[in-house]
């Protein structure tokens, strides 16, 4: 609404994201010091759980931070270094070639999510705990596996797959 090339939406959105990420970074804070403040310390766990939590949310925040990089400045950093023709065969490329990999794997996430939390049961069981982060461990390097097969397989027959699926429109970007 207020300019044609969008660089106010951009700081808009970082603005928001960025609060976003300031107000649930005090939400979270106040939510760990309230048990400590209303309730006598009770153990070492009391102690040690906002550290255990901490550590096991850390790479999904990471990744969330790297993802929402991405999709805040792609399509903004080529209209600033191309034209908007590309952005628009970038999107549709992205789009095609993204979205079912990205399904693909939130279905195998939503099916094995389940089965992870029942083999770590309650959390009182060490084994039971290693036994999850085993099973996840060796699911993520499977995943990492199966997109180094994918992006060899694509790097070594790429033009000849690339004509078949989009066609001589799309050939520039590719």
């Amino acid at each position: 609404a207020v300019g044609e090339d969008g660089t106010l939406a951009l700081i808009g959105q970082g603005g928001g994201v960025a609060l976003a990420l300031v107000w649930q970074s005090y939400d979270f804070h106040r939510l760990i010091r309230r048990p400590a403040r209303e309730e006598p310390a009770a153990g070492p766990a009391v102690v040690t759980w906002p550290r255990r939590l901490l550590r096991y949310g850390w790479p999904v925040a990471g990744g969330g931070l790297v993802t929402g990089t991405h999709l805040m400045s792609d399509r903004w950093a080529l209209v600033w270094l191309t034209d908007l023709d590309t952005v628009g065969r970038y999107a549709v490329l992205y789009q095609i070639g993204y979205l079912p990999v990205v399904l693909a794997f939130a279905v195998l996430q939503r099916f094995v999510a389940p089965l992870l939390f029942a083999r770590a049961g309650g959390g009182e069981s060490e084994e039971r705990l290693a036994a999850a982060v085993g099973a996840s461990n060796r699911l993520v390097l499977g995943g990492l596996a199966v997109t180094a097969l994918g992006a060899i397989l694509a790097a070594l027959v790429h033009r000849p797959l690339f004509q078949l699926l989009f066609g001589l429109a799309y050939e520039g970007v590719s």
